[in-house]
């Protein structure tokens, strides 16, 4: 894959970034390699990577807590609300 490809989705996710977060903020995110280049905007990266604390013996539970709350809560209300009958490409309509 051409550097092109790659950099669309940095390209995305650094706007989604910059527009809430001060720069000189922590960004704690996952290891998804999206993030990388972050540092440049004026933000300090903390990544944390669930199969580097899986290979480390930690609990990958514990890297990003909220984050899997929101997550799991947000699923169980999809999937009471809308019985399974979720399309993609309606989410943001959902939420």
């Amino acid at each position: 894959m051409s550097n092109a490809h790659h950099s669309q989705p940095a390209v995305t996710l650094h706007g989604f970034i910059t527009e809430p977060i001060a720069p000189g903020s922590t960004v704690i995110t996952d290891g998804w390699n999206g993030y990388l280049g972050i540092e440049r905007l004026g933000y300090t990266h903390d990544g944390r990577s669930q199969r580097a604390a899986k290979a480390l013996g930690e609990d990958i539970d514990k890297l990003l807590p909220g984050a899997h709350r929101v997550a799991s809560l947000a699923k169980r209300w999809l999937l009471s609300t809308y019985q399974g009958a979720v399309e993609s490409e309606r989410l943001s309509e959902y939420l």
